[in-house]
């Protein structure tokens, strides 16, 4: 009983933590990491070190996540779970006590901020190290908890494009050269952009929910029409800014392995400024491939790197 009760435990903490959405973060570390290696300057200790801390950060970002929406998560398993949005639904239905999540996110954070006082100090990766990571630290620590609860602000899902797209890739690259190249900066935004639509469209199937419980995202304060169009615009400024990436001197082959993907993103458009998306399918189907836009953005650039 105890291995059994042990075994369900481990599992349970293992959708609590919500592994697969780690890539969205950390894909664009190995960019900013991939470029600067291109440039010249990787240290493997500081990749790791670094690795590490990023993990750490949206381990405690997922956890807080959980034990701060439960109430929005019990609205989103009555009005209609999709499942990519609503949380795990483990604390919801009372599998682990809510206070250890938000210890363990603590320590996440912890753990995290004593990386970059190492990265700084030790390894001496210069004077912006513990400026940028405490920048995307309080932005994820803070985007789910009180009292700064960004999600609940309007400007939540900004601060996702700078967590999810400048800043792991720009820091990657400073942590290793010590300054940022100006193509980081062009490389970034079409995927701060992509990662933007994801949280975007992850509100709509919650919208009901959110309502419900008084959380004021984005979508809940625009609303569903200006939302629609704020996503076709995120997918028009993705294609122009990965071209104009390119012009500014990432390797042409990306754009051939971007286009596939691109057209998903317009195909989506369509659907999301047009379509029928109180369809629960439709919408599911929807933000799956606005996930796939946003790997692919980043595949398309490492692929073309490497």
């Amino acid at each position: 009983m105890r291995e059994e009760t042990f075994g369900a435990q481990f599992t349970y903490w293992l959708k609590l933590a919500r592994l697969p959405f780690y890539l969205a973060g950390f894909l664009p570390f190995l960019l900013g990491s991939l470029i600067a290696a291109r440039f010249g300057y990787f240290n493997v200790h500081i990749f790791s070190l670094a690795a590490a801390a990023v993990l750490l950060i949206m381990l405690s970002t997922n956890l807080n996540g959980e034990a701060y929406d439960v109430r929005e998560d019990a609205f989103s398993q009555k009005f209609g779970k999709n499942k990519f949005t609503g949380g795990s639904g483990i604390l919801v239905r009372g599998l682990v006590p809510v206070n250890q999540v938000k210890f363990v996110s603590l320590i996440s954070a912890g753990l995290a901020l004593s990386i970059g006082v190492v990265l700084q100090f030790v390894f001496h990766t210069g004077p912006a190290t513990l400026i940028l990571g405490a920048s995307g630290l309080i932005a994820g620590f803070f985007y789910s908890r009180p009292p700064l609860r960004w999600i609940n602000r309007g400007f939540g899902e900004v601060l996702i494009g700078y967590c999810y797209g400048w800043l792991p890739v720009a820091t990657a690259f400073y942590l290793q050269a010590d300054y940022v190249h100006t193509l980081i900066h062009w490389v970034s935004i079409p995927v701060a952009l992509t990662i933007f639509n994801v949280i975007l469209i992850n509100e709509f199937p919650d919208c009901a929910a959110d309502t419900a419980a008084g959380k004021k995202n984005l979508l809940v304060r625009i609303g569903d029409r200006w939302a629609r169009r704020l996503y076709g615009a995120g997918v028009i400024g993705s294609g122009v800014t990965f071209y104009n990436s390119v012009i500014m001197g990432a390797p042409f082959a990306a754009l051939l392995y971007f286009a596939p993907f691109f057209i998903v993103a317009l195909i989506n458009m369509r659907t999301v400024l047009h379509g029928d998306l109180s369809r629960s399918k439709t919408l599911e189907r929807v933000c799956g491939l606005t996930i796939l836009v946003n790997i692919g953005t980043l595949l398309a650039y490492l692929v073309s790197y490497l």
